[in-house]
């Protein structure tokens, strides 16, 4: 037997890249990128967040929100907002509403069948809150 392929880091790698797969397939025809559907998800849940918190929100580099948020809102996706004369509010455009209820339907679809391939046991374990 080979030992890399029996450990259980290597395996959660090879279901993460699947799962990528999977949900890169029910976005593709949305017009996102990579990401994008996380920082509108992100501006759909928060009130009325700012890059930085929305980079927190997702632990990543706030240069990268910028960045996907200056895409979203070329698409329409989003607006901003100054609030305090230098930072700016976020806030989805009725374009960008739309958008987040597909890539719900999408998340969900991908959910389903993520469920129905692997174990209870494994499911309900990912699910536990206490796992990261």
């Amino acid at each position: 037997m080979d030992y890399d392929q029996s450990l259980a880091s290597i395996k959660l790698v090879r279901l993460y890249r699947q799962l990528t797969e999977q949900l890169d397939q029910q976005l593709s025809g949305l017009g996102l990128k990579r990401g994008q559907h996380a920082i509108l998800l992100a501006i759909a849940d928060l009130q009325a967040p700012k890059a930085a918190d929305i980079a927190c929100r997702l632990q990543v580099d706030k240069a990268a929100v910028s960045r996907s948020v200056a895409a979203c809102k070329k698409h329409g996706w989003v607006a901003a907002h100054a609030i305090d004369g230098k930072a700016r509010s976020l806030q989805l455009t009725p374009a960008g509403q739309e958008l987040v209820t597909e890539i719900r339907n999408a998340l969900i679809l991908v959910e389903q069948r993520f469920q129905q391939s692997v174990s209870a046991n494994l499911y309900q374990a990912l699910l536990d809150e206490r796992l990261l």
